[in-house]
């Protein structure tokens, strides 16, 4: 029996060893999720640690703060993540600083644009002592030649001249003022296309009226110079006014407004030449805007007239023709003649809107004569800026279909000067004229050089 007894502690000791190594493993499982749930809390602080800075990155670069640095990611996907936000952070730091620059610019020239020009212009009047200048410039016959030749020669025709201009205001390099020696050449000068065929240009340092003057007969030289735009030679010339600081106005915009009297002045004195403002220009200038408003509403008063200058066959002596001739009745000035007036629409691009209206009323007046059964040929002057444009066909044809005039009794004269200036152009817009069946006179033909073979 006592043998039996002691038999069953030692067939119970495998079961006790093996309970303990499971208690053992199982604590040591309990201890290794211990250190896991630590590490991942660990991690989770670090993570959410990262994810904040890289927020306040974010927040930084939403506000034009690019240049901010990231302390170093305590992971590679981190890190990595933190790379591609500074990459993309300096490509839109390019970006922005190139959109930028391009709202400073003019597009088809990569001047300054206006109101870039504006804002440096009043920087640098708060810095000078006086001696600045302002020079407005206009294109002197620029519209016809963007009408004869289209609008992409005339928009290359405006890169070479603000390229012409750079180098007469002594820039070397686009839109990078250059310093010059004293007494030679300002010490800054800003350039910019300020719409359409027009330009400013601001002098600032020791610019004396003498040096403005200097800079503008420089401009007008080389602008004076013929332009080669592919197969065509274009020559055009340049009106410019000029203000000075301190003498003419102390603000941009005083500036502005005598620089423009002096170039009104200029263009108005025979074109292709500088003015100095002075203040006689202001009341000539008011008058001149004032004329020219009453030109625009004399279209559309109905104050334009044609008259008749009959032409007589010598053997039958009966009326075989007349010319057109046009007067302004100005409603208080009475009858105006076109020595008076047209210099003036020239001037005020306002002629190709009067040759149209002198054109539907020739036609108008043929069919009339026509219905009357009393048919009679009526010769109308053509301007050059008529001929030059593209819409000169269309226009005459379109007035004969209005008033249903036949072709043939409508005639129109150049004047042989006119001609001259572009033959291949002339030549061209008479034979399509001829088409239409309307008859075409060459006026004073013999006193130039047109060819006979045109006509």
């Amino acid at each position: 029996m006592h043998s039996a007894g002691l038999r069953r502690p030692v067939a119970a000791l495998p079961i006790m060893i093996a309970a303990v190594s499971d208690l053992t493993i199982l604590l040591l499982l309990l201890a290794v999720l211990g250190l896991l749930a630590v590490q991942l809390a660990r991690r989770q602080r670090a993570l959410r640690g990262e994810i904040a800075l890289l927020l306040g990155r974010i927040d930084r670069i939403s506000e034009g703060n690019f240049d901010a640095d990231l302390p170093p990611a305590h992971s590679p996907e981190f890190g990595q993540l933190s790379d591609a936000i500074s990459q993309m952070a300096q490509r839109l730091k390019q970006t922005i600083d190139g959109l930028h620059e391009v709202a400073q610019r003019d597009t088809l020239t990569l001047l300054h644009n206006r109101s870039s020009f504006e804002r440096s212009v009043e920087r640098q009047l708060k810095k000078d002592d006086g001696n600045a200048a302002f020079l407005f410039i206009d294109l002197d016959g620029f519209k016809s030649v963007n009408d004869a030749l289209g609008h992409n020669l005339g928009d290359r025709l405006l890169q070479v001249v603000s390229d012409r201009l750079k180098l007469a205001s002594r820039i070397d390099e686009p839109n990078v003022a250059e310093t010059g020696s004293p007494g030679d050449r300002p010490e800054m000068v800003t350039l910019a296309r300020f719409g359409g065929d027009e330009f400013v240009v601001f002098l600032s340092g020791s610019a004396s009226e003498p040096i403005a003057e200097k800079v503008a007969a420089r401009i007008l030289r080389v602008i004076s110079e013929p332009f080669e735009l592919g197969p065509h030679v274009a020559k055009i010339g340049a009106s410019i006014g000029i203000a000075l600081a301190g003498k003419h106005g102390k603000s941009y915009s005083e500036l502005l407004r005598a620089a423009d009297a002096a170039m009104y002045h200029a263009k108005r004195s025979g074109r292709s030449r500088y003015e100095v403002y002075s203040s006689a220009l202001d009341e000539e200038v008011l008058r001149i805007a004032e004329q020219e408003q009453e030109l625009r509403e004399a279209l559309t008063r109905g104050e334009f007239e044609l008259y008749f200058q009959p032409l007589f066959d010598c053997r039958t002596l009966s009326l075989s023709s007349a010319e057109a001739l046009l007067r302004w009745r100005h409603p208080k000035r009475g009858l105006i003649l076109p020595g008076e007036f047209i210099p003036m629409a020239e001037r005020a691009n306002l002629m190709n809107a009067i040759g149209e209206w002198v054109i539907g009323e020739a036609a108008r007046r043929i069919a009339e004569f026509a219905e009357a059964g009393r048919p009679l040929r009526i010769a109308v002057n053509v301007s050059p800026n008529q001929l030059q444009t593209v819409e000169f066909i269309a226009v005459v044809k379109a007035s004969l279909q209005r008033f249903n005039a036949p072709p043939h009794l409508l005639e129109l004269e150049i004047t042989e000067d006119v001609a001259m200036r572009d033959v291949a152009l002339a030549a061209d817009r008479l034979a399509r004229i001829a088409r239409l069946g309307v008859s075409v006179a060459i006026d004073d033909f013999g006193t130039g050089y047109f060819p006979i073979w045109p006509v």
